[in-house]
C-alpha cells in the first residue's frame, strides 16, 4: 500500500514538472511566431477603434499563420497538468479502497468467528452452486465488502467503529482533512470539480475549517502541494486503520 502511494507521488514529481515546462516552451514558440507577424503589421485608427493590419506575401503564408493561431488557442484551452494531477489524485483513493477491502478480508479470514456477524441472505438455488462452505463464506464476504465500499468514507468509518467496537476510530488530527480529501474526490469524479452544497456541509460537519470558504459552483483543482498532502494523509490513514483494527481483533499480536 505504502509503496503504491509513494509510486503515485514519484510519478507526479517526475511528470508534472516536465509537463509544465513542455507546455510553457510550446506556448513560447507559438507566441514567438505570432509576435513576428504582429511586429511587421501596421496600426490603423478610424478615430474610435484601433486595428492592426498584417500583410501576407501569399495565401500559403496566411494559411500557416492561421494554423499557428489555432495551435495557440488549443494550447491555452488544454490543461494537461490538470488532467494528470486529477488522475493521480483519484488513483490515491482507488489504491486506498483496494487496500481497505483487502484488510477487511484478511481480518475475516484470520478470525472466522467474525462471519457470524454478517446478516446477509442467500437463496437455496445460489447456495447449491457452491462446492463447499468456505466458498460460500468468501462469496458472502466479497458482497459485504462491495457494499461497504459503496458507502461514503465517513459512513465507512462509522461501520467499522460499530462492527469492531472501536469508538475512537475517527479521533486523529487528520480526520477533517481526510474528509475534505474524500469530498473533493467526489466532486471531481461526479461534478467536474465544481463545489456542491454537500461538499461544504460534510466538510464543516466533520470539523474541517476552510481558509477561504468556497462558493457553490466554484471549481476545486489539484496542485502539487495538495497532491503531496493527500498522499501523506491517505498513507497515514491506511497504516493507522490497519494497526488499530489488527490490535483490537488480535491483541496477542500487538507486540509483534
Amino acid at each position: 500500500y505504502l509503496s503504491t502511494m509513494d509510486s503515485i507521488w514519484i510519478t507526479a514529481v517526475m511528470t508534472l514538472v516536465h509537463m509544465t515546462d513542455w507546455s510553457l516552451e510550446s506556448l513560447k514558440k507559438l507566441k514567438k511566431t505570432v509576435d513576428k507577424y504582429i511586429k511587421s503589421g501596421t496600426k490603423e485608427s478610424d478615430g474610435k477603434d484601433k486595428t492592426l493590419k498584417i500583410t501576407f506575401k501569399s495565401a500559403r503564408e496566411f494559411a500557416a499563420f492561421q494554423k499557428v493561431l489555432r495551435k495557440l488557442d488549443d494550447a491555452t484551452k488544454h490543461n494537461h497538468t490538470e488532467v494528470l494531477s486529477t488522475s493521480l489524485f483519484t488513483h490515491l483513493f482507488s489504491t486506498y479502497d483496494a487496500f481497505i477491502g483487502n484488510l477487511i478480508k484478511a481480518i475475516y479470514e484470520k478470525n472466522p468467528e467474525l462471519f457470524k456477524s454478517i446478516t446477509r441472505e442467500i437463496s437455496l438455488s445460489d447456495l447449491l452452486e457452491f462446492d463447499d462452505l468456505h466458498t460460500v463464506k468468501m462469496s458472502i464476504l466479497d458482497k459485504e465488502i462491495e457494499t461497504f465500499r459503496r458507502d461514503s468514507y465517513v459512513d465507512q468509518f462509522h461501520t467499522l467503529e460499530k462492527k469492531f467496537g472501536i469508538k475512537s476510530l475517527r479521533n486523529f488530527p487528520e480526520w477533517p482533512k481526510f474528509v475534505e480529501l474524500s469530498q473533493r474526490r467526489n466532486i471531481l469524479i461526479h461534478n467536474g470539480g465544481q463545489v456542491s452544497d454537500q461538499y461544504i456541509h460534510v466538510c464543516e460537519r466533520e470539523g474541517y475549517q476552510f481558509n477561504n470558504k468556497p462558493q457553490i459552483g466554484e471549481y476545486r483543482r489539484i496542485d502539487m502541494d495538495y497532491l503531496s498532502e493527500a498522499t501523506r494523509v491517505l498513507s497515514k490513514v491506511g497504516v493507522m486503520l490497519s494497526f488499530t483494527l489488527w490490535m483490537k481483533i488480535f491483541p496477542k499480536e500487538t507486540e509483534k
